[in-house]
């Protein structure tokens, strides 16, 4: 009887144990929610009334200002050094051939002087005034200053200039330009060891210069320098290094400056299939090049 009552009271229709489940559910919820939510309020520190540790994060963020700070300075100190200051006396100048003390003098910062010289050490020339902007560094308000200073090509400045530094009548030289050493070169009025080694380096594929006019096939010569020393060169054309045509191969005749690549492989070519040259003449007859390169060409090749 007492065990029929306990199973009555314990036992439970389908509807009832869907409901004792979503009840259990629901309680385990709540739990697992209060306990991640007190656990988490728990962990995070309070920093309120902790005056010490607020001092010293202000004074770690006074100090990365500093360091910031100092950095800037340094960068505006380092970008200063490189830039143009405005000189207190101005002169005229050429920047085709001022020295880099006259450039400093003219308020040209170091870096912007040897980039000029490195410029003109290139083969690089100042046609005109604003040529100069074409200088890494130059500004429009530099420009402006030095504009009315500048003179290119201007026959009273050269004159003036080269008459204090003894440039106006020619020094005594006689310097017999196939025989030259770069030392010797460099003696020369407006020749430096940049354009002497220049000149020694087109002399060597030339073979030796024939006449004072081909200077001007030198990278960067013009007029201006050349007529400061046309009068203290000479040229001894015995002293030239000839071609033989009938033993020179195509590495070393591709060389001259005066034949390009298709000339020096047809005049191989003719060689090959015709025997040897019996004259120069035939390089003109047999058309392997036109009559004005054979006249350029004709002091430096032989037929053996």
């Amino acid at each position: 009887m007492l065990n029929r009552r306990l199973k009555e009271y314990f036992s439970f229709t389908q509807k009832e144990r869907y409901g004792i489940i979503v009840l259990i559910s629901i309680v385990l919820i709540v739990m697992i929610f209060r306990y991640l939510l007190l656990n988490q309020s728990y962990s995070e520190p309070i920093f309120e009334n902790n005056e010490e540790l607020i001092s010293e994060v202000q004074t770690f963020e006074k100090s990365l200002s500093l360091k910031n700070s100092d950095s800037k300075y340094r960068y505006q100190e380092k970008s200063t050094n490189k830039e143009w200051i405005e000189p207190d006396i101005l002169f005229n100048f050429d920047p085709n051939l001022s020295s880099i003390e006259d450039l400093l003098k003219l308020g040209f910062s170091q870096s912007q002087a040897n980039t000029i010289m490195n410029y003109r050490n290139k083969g690089g020339k100042f046609s005109k005034k604003e040529d100069l902007l074409k200088i890494y560094g130059v500004t429009k308000e530099q420009y402006n200053v030095l504009q009315n200073y500048i003179l290119i090509n201007n026959k009273e400045y050269y004159n003036n200039t080269f008459k204090n530094k003894d440039y106006n009548s020619p020094k005594v030289l006689n310097i017999e330009l196939n025989s030259a050493s770069d030392s010797e070169l460099v003696a020369l009025s407006g020749v430096g060891e940049s354009f002497a080694k220049r000149i020694l380096k087109y002399r060597t594929r030339l073979g030796g210069f024939v006449y004072k006019e081909q200077l001007f096939e030198v990278y960067g010569m013009d007029t201006t320098r050349y007529n400061l020393f046309i009068n203290q060169i000479s040229i001894d054309t015995s002293l030239l290094l000839k071609m033989n045509l009938n033993t020179i191969e195509y590495k070393d005749l591709i060389k001259h400056p005066y034949l390009n690549k298709y000339q020096v492989q047809a005049i191989l070519k003719c060689r090959e299939l015709n025997g040897d040259f019996k004259s120069i003449e035939e390089l003109v007859i047999n058309n392997l090049i036109s009559k004005e390169v054979y006249k350029k060409i004709k002091p430096y090749i032989d037929i053996k």
